[in-house]
């Protein structure tokens, strides 16, 4: 069974990914669309130009695009590997479209949905730095010595605080923005039966858990 997780920014899902990973090995691909994006955005031709200004202009990707992404994505996948999709289906009609194709290539999956709370949010998107060479981020909440360092641990270059990070109004904004976006496309999974909510202010593990006994079944 396949699986996607829907998540908001800063809820920390890196975790559960590696988690369920580690735990398939060999049997699981891992597809996150925005390192995909990222990447995309580094090559120097009108398409690494266009979705960089979208993506700095906080504007979201056409669906037309995600979709197609997506849709190569699947072709590198043989019938019996499983895949971890982060961060998909952020609007309706790209959660319609998608979930129409996994139905006709008959892949089993199920939609989780890592609930936070709006105040929880805020505080972890403060607190998180980001490296000016790999764009890796990172949260002063888990690794309070890189305040002290101000370097990635990755590849050692700067670490830095977006400005819209430390304005709270911007960030309130950005998660209205995701509510009306996303909420229809959850509410939409759920009529379908394929959407999974979980608590996402428990334990790693006792999550990472609840994710395996739910997508068992």
């Amino acid at each position: 069974m396949d699986i996607i997780l829907s998540w908001i920014q800063a809820s920390w899902k890196g975790t559960q990914s590696r988690l369920l990973l580690e735990h398939f090995g060999e049997k699981m691909k891992y597809c996150e669309m925005w390192w995909i994006l990222r990447w995309l955005q580094t090559t120097d031709n009108p398409i690494g130009s266009y979705l960089k200004n979208l993506t700095e202009s906080w504007q979201l990707v056409k669906d037309e695009i995600i979709s197609g992404l997506w849709w190569v994505f699947m072709e590198t996948v043989a019938d019996d590997e499983m895949i971890l999709w982060d961060g998909m289906l952020r609007q309706i009609w790209q959660t319609i479209q998608i979930t129409e194709k996994m139905r006709d290539k008959d892949r089993l999956f199920k939609v989780i949905h890592l609930e936070i709370p709006d105040e929880e949010v805020i505080k972890r998107i403060q607190s998180r730095l980001l490296c000016k060479q790999c764009q890796r981020s990172f949260s002063i909440l888990q690794e309070p010595t890189l305040k002290v360092w101000w370097k990635c641990p990755n590849c050692w270059w700067e670490l830095y605080i977006r400005p819209d990070d430390a304005d709270i109004n911007a960030v309130r904004n950005r998660i209205q923005n995701f509510y009306k976006g996303t909420t229809p496309s959850l509410e939409w999974l759920a009529q379908q039966w394929i959407l999974i909510r979980i608590d996402w202010m428990q334990d790693e593990n006792k999550i990472f858990n609840q994710i395996l006994s739910l997508i068992s079944k």
